[in-house]
């Protein structure tokens, strides 16, 4: 629903205007859709876990990674991703 109705902005979390959310804001909109999908709560860090661990699973490199998630440094990345048991034991029977 949301991608209809979002405007044209650079910031991917931005208000019905397309300016930036501040830090408040974007808790109160996590806070609202852990709620709708019976979650206690959902912490902006997750987002960066799931989404980096996910770009991995697609085949992006860590340097790709490294680069979307703003680090400096590829140790600084390495700390965000984890191996996927299931993608491992696909990958080790080929």
């Amino acid at each position: 629903e949301w991608i209809g109705l979002r405007p044209d902005s650079e910031w991917l979390f931005c208000s019905h205007k397309g300016t930036r959310l501040t830090a408040q804001q974007l808790y109160r909109v996590l806070d609202y859709t852990a709620k709708a999908i019976g979650m206690e709560w959902i912490h902006p860090h997750t987002l960066r876990h799931t989404a980096a661990s996910r770009w991995l699973g697609e085949g992006y490199t860590v340097a790709e990674v490294q680069q979307l998630l703003g680090h400096s440094s590829p140790g600084t990345t390495m700390v965000y991703l984890h191996a996927n048991p299931v993608h491992l034991i696909e990958k080790a029977r080929r």
